[in-house]
């Protein structure tokens, strides 16, 4: 069975125009975005009411400075002079969890900020659960021997 948009561009040749334009697909959204228009908003309204959630429960750890955002990550600073490298490693190495250490980038001042991805809600707690096991770590006394 062929897509509808194969229906949409089959005719264009016998009407003097070339099968597949560059703008083929932009026309054939535009045709068809009012069919979705509700979903894509609820869709939007999920991913911004999810943003607000995790933003809040990152500085709810008391380990990052989350500078507001409307992409689909977080600019955080991590206090205590948290190397951010070193966090990172930690993450990477303990968890298997990979997030972008900004140190050295140009335009970052310091070694202190990372670059977070907002993902689904499930993906965020998972994240926000390593974190405050990090935080009950170092904040705990080491065993004594």
């Amino acid at each position: 069975m062929l897509s509808p948009l194969w229906d949409f561009y089959s005719g264009r040749e016998s009407r003097g125009q070339p099968a597949v334009s560059a703008s083929l697909f932009a026309e054939y959204f535009l045709q068809i975005i009012g069919k979705y228009q509700k979903e894509y908003k609820a869709a939007c309204k999920k991913i911004m009411d999810e943003r607000a959630r995790f933003r809040a429960a990152l500085l709810e750890t008391g380990l990052f400075d989350v500078y507001p955002s409307q992409a689909n990550y977080f600019l955080c600073r991590l206090k205590n002079g948290m190397n951010a490298r070193k966090f990172a490693e930690i993450l990477l190495d303990e968890y298997g969890v990979f997030i972008k250490d900004l140190a050295g980038k140009k335009g970052i001042p310091g070694d202190s900020f990372i670059r977070l991805a907002i993902r689904g809600r499930n993906e965020n707690d998972i994240f926000l659960a390593h974190v405050n096991s990090l935080t009950r770590r170092r904040s705990s006394p080491p065993p004594v021997k």
